[in-house]
């Protein structure tokens, strides 16, 4: 068994040496004995997994070995060539967009006799976040037919829809929605959520109130303003906003209206924290610290903003020309490259990374990495959205204009390179997933953990770099290497990488006796050397290997580690 695979390489003429802290000892490896005896038939493709074997080396990475990244995901529903699998267990907080791009795939099927393969194919494309079938929500009795929902609003585990003639549903995506009366027959258009409870708007200047989502009471009226869109801070303090650049801002049964800073019309407001930020027509944005005194981030005639929405300190708005802007102050805001054709009118924040946005059609686009790419989703949803919102962990609620409420979970599609011949993938069945990579994908979503799981544990010092390279690798040796280039123009310098050790992993104690052990070759190197050795609290313990060839060979140096070492 190899401890570790060097690849040396240099340039041109000049001096290298590897201080690489090779210790791969004790020589003692550890034995996994693994018993087998027939329960039943024996079922194709079950076999044994071990993705961790535990290692006798005392190095993190002893052998530069790709990275193994494994994913185990339970199918919702799938066709021949295209899988559906929860987006968060796909996501898993870690992988993105096309982070299994090109895996290995492995489906297997429930039987009366266990698992049994069903398939094996290659990963063609990975999506996460991707919205699924809407499953209709059964809305009461006395629901009133073809009246539209204009807007949803959620407080913990109660979520709140808002529409048309008064219509008022509280606890919509629970299993008995209730209508409520308001005693108002104009055009709810707005409904937020705040630590006390919910506030709507109307389009006849009308505000409201409810503790819980059910009981709702007019705190103010303002018949001359059509008020499109409501937010309010966790406090209470509240900001309605409308046509003709109308503002409204309050808390509790007290509110005012503000002088408009401009005549367009408002069709969304969002708050963060005391923030508050209006988007409208001609390109408007509004912005506010307080609610109540506002200055204009920006205005371009040729852009209607239909929407908005905040989370992570981050403001997003879409709108006509399939236009996206993104702020992380909420006073300058930045185009992205949406690219649809048609218009944006609804969009969502799963993330600060992870945006999805409704286009006119219908069509649902997804960004996984805060809107540098998008890709649009090809799963038929069964519903023409005209409004969505989050409802809770992994779910999205829509609304079309007939009146219709549906909930979709939020999906990942897994497409496969080859059609699964005369069956389709069901729920239940279990795909199983292997990506290796020499360093770690962009895709791989880093900014949700700590960065210091990411840290190669072969940093690299002085001139030159170092590089894993799978074009060259050692008889036996695995699948890869690290690759050591000095830097022309600097002769006579070394090129390190090391590796620092730590105390849990060294299990042989005090006179315990380590080898090194190496692969190695090398190209251009005058004096054909390379060192290798151990420091710490001690004098180093090291050595030069001499003439090293032009093929590969391995190397071993064997040591006692010193007294002082743990």
């Amino acid at each position: 068994m190899t401890g570790i695979t060097l690849l040396v390489i240099l340039a041109s003429a000049g001096l290298i040496s590897l201080y690489a802290l090779l210790q791969a000892g004790p020589a003692d490896l550890v034995t996994i004995t693994i018993n087998e005896s027939a329960s039943r038939s024996a079922v194709l493709g079950s076999g044994v997994s071990l993705s961790s074997a535990e290692s006798s080396s005392i190095l993190r990475d002893a052998s530069f070995e790709p990275l193994i990244f494994r994913q185990t995901l339970t199918v919702y529903s799938g066709d021949e060539t295209t899988l559906t699998v929860s987006s968060e267990d796909a996501s898993a907080g870690r992988f993105g967009d096309g982070f299994f791009n090109g895996a290995a795939a492995r489906v297997m099927t429930r039987t009366d006799d266990g698992l049994a393969l069903k398939k094996t194919a290659n990963v063609l494309n990975y999506g996460i976040n991707r919205v699924g079938v809407f499953s209709e929500v059964n809305l009461p009795d006395d629901m009133p037919s073809r009246q539209a929902i204009l807007a949803f609003a959620r407080m913990g585990d109660v979520t709140v829809a808002v529409g048309e003639n008064g219509l008022i549903i509280s606890d919509v995506s629970s299993q008995a929605p209730e209508i409520s009366d308001a005693g108002l027959t104009a055009d709810l258009t707005g409904v937020c959520a705040s630590d006390d409870g919910f506030f709507a708007c109307s389009a006849k200047g009308d505000l409201l109130f409810s503790p819980n989502g059910k009981t709702w009471q007019i705190i103010a009226r303002y018949p001359d303003l059509v008020l499109r869109a409501i937010a309010a801070t966790a406090e209470g303090s509240y900001v309605a906003a409308g046509d003709g650049g109308a503002l409204v801002t309050g808390k509790g049964l007290y509110s005012t209206v503000l002088q408009p800073l401009v005549e367009t019309d408002l069709h969304d407001i969002v708050c963060s924290g005391n923030s508050f930020a209006a988007v409208g027509d001609g390109g408007t944005i509004l912005t506010s610290q307080s609610g109540v005194i506002w200055q204009i981030a920006s205005q371009q005639d040729d852009i209607n903003w239909l929407a908005a929405d905040y989370r992570g300190g981050r403001f997003v708005a879409a709108g006509t020309k399939s236009a996206v802007a993104i702020s992380d102050d909420g006073n300058v805001f930045t185009l992205l490259d949406y690219r649809s054709e048609t218009d944006a009118v609804d969009i969502i924040m799963l993330s600060r990374r992870q945006l999805i946005v409704l286009d006119r059609d219908g069509g649902f686009a997804v960004s996984n990495d805060s809107g540098t790419t998008w890709l649009k989703s090809v799963i038929e949803t069964g519903m023409t959205s005209r409004v969505i919102a989050l409802a809770g962990k992994d779910k999205i609620l829509s609304a079309d204009r007939e009146g219709r409420l549906g909930l979709a979970q939020l999906v990942a599609e897994i497409q496969l390179d080859s059609s699964l011949r005369e069956s389709q993938y069901r729920a239940g069945d279990l795909i199983y997933l292997e990506k290796s990579a020499l360093t770690v994908p962009d895709s791989y979503l880093s900014a949700d953990i700590s960065a210091e799981a990411f840290q190669d544990p072969w940093p690299h010092f002085g001139v030159g770099s170092a590089s894993r390279v799978s074009n060259e690798f050692a008889p036996g040796g695995g699948e890869a290497a690290m690759l050591l280039s000095a830097d022309p123009d600097i002769a006579g310098e070394a090129s390190i990488i090391s590796q620092r050790l730590q105390n849990s992993r060294i299990i042989g104690g005090k006179n315990a006796i380590y080898e090194a052990e190496l692969w190695l070759k090398q190209a251009n190197i005058d004096d054909r050397t390379v060192q290798v050795w151990l420091t710490g609290p001690f004098d180093p313990v090291g050595t030069t290997f001499t003439n090293v060839g032009t093929t590969w060979k391995k190397y071993n140096f064997t040591f006692i580690l010193p007294a002082g070492a743990i």
